[in-house]
């Protein structure tokens, strides 16, 4: 057997296993908290990757919230969303970022990003609103329309003459 049968494509790929597992190592620990990093960033990607991970059993709440705790569900979640909102919205306004050159643009970013909140909020509000207020009442529109179906209700057409 010569030196190159079998043993070039395994020995690579095995060096390139290892050199991934080094590089994924090596960024761990260059983040790892205890080397100098702060951990407050980590700290607000996971807080924001754990946000990010209840979109989809939040919108898919209601096939798993019993149907009689749907609107508590409903009242708490959006408690909590409003106060996270409020929360860094205060914050951002009482400390904006500085508006100069690429920092503008994430400025702006996070500006779009909370007024797109408050808007849904809004939203959540509006319906809300429209939930607790009185109904119209539309019986009697819908006897005449009964009576007019069964023949019971005649309708004059209007006179074709000049109207004064």
């Amino acid at each position: 057997m010569n030196g190159k049968s079998g043993k070039g494509k395994p020995v690579r790929k095995a060096k390139d296993w290892r050199a991934a597992v080094k590089l994924l190592t090596d960024t761990l620990n260059d983040l790892d908290p205890r080397n100098g990093i702060e951990d407050q960033i980590l700290e607000l990607l996971f807080l924001s990757r754990a946000l990010d991970s209840l979109d989809f059993p939040v919108r898919r709440a209601e096939h798993w919230v019993r149907p009689a705790d749907f609107p508590q569900f409903l009242d708490e979640i959006e408690k909590l969303i409003r106060g996270i909102w409020s929360l860094v919205n205060t914050h951002f306004g009482e400390h904006p970022l500085p508006f100069s050159g690429n920092e503008q643009e994430r400025a702006q970013h996070v500006i779009s990003d909370l007024d797109l909140v408050r808007k849904n909020l809004d939203l959540v509000a509006k319906l809300r609103a429209d939930r607790t207020r009185i109904p119209a009442d539309f019986s009697a529109e819908r006897e005449e329309l009964r009576r007019l179906r069964v023949g019971k209700l005649k309708i004059n057409p209007p006179a074709k003459g000049p109207q004064p």
